[in-house]
């Protein structure tokens, strides 16, 4: 059963990802220099960091249940402020290191880093929810 949880929860995160990408389709695609077809697709269109994306969020999930039950995080708004968190103290600044040795613009930054707070606060969410 927990790992029915995490998948609904690495899915629900990989939805909220992808609509994510595609409501900043503009300023992402300024930020990147590249065209996005319609799709939400680069011109490399293959499948493979998409699968690779949920099989990260997969890993995230599990994880974060088994810290969950651990410690014993029950509830949405636990799990929310604690998904929050970790994307904002972990992922944001992950994110910021890997944009600054290559010089990306700024607004790449934000839009990333704000993916990584949107989706570990999705699966923090569902996880203590759940």
């Amino acid at each position: 059963m927990e790992l029915l949880i995490c998948i609904a929860a690495a899915t629900a995160a990989w939805v909220v990802g992808m609509v994510w990408y595609v409501a900043v389709r503009s300023p992402y695609e300024r930020a990147i220099g590249s065209t996005v077809r319609n799709r939400g697709y680069p011109f490399d269109y293959s499948p493979m960091p998409y699968l690779l994306a949920g099989t990260c969020f997969l890993v995230i999930a599990v994880m974060l249940r088994g810290m969950f039950l651990r410690y014993g995080i029950h509830g949405f708004w636990e799990g929310l402020g604690i998904g929050i968190g970790l994307g904002t103290l972990i992922g944001l600044p992950l994110v910021l290191l890997h944009n600054i040795p290559p010089h990306r613009p700024a607004s790449l930054t934000l839009i990333d880093g704000a993916h990584s707070i949107l989706v570990l606060a999705t699966l923090g969410a569902i996880l203590g929810a759940i």
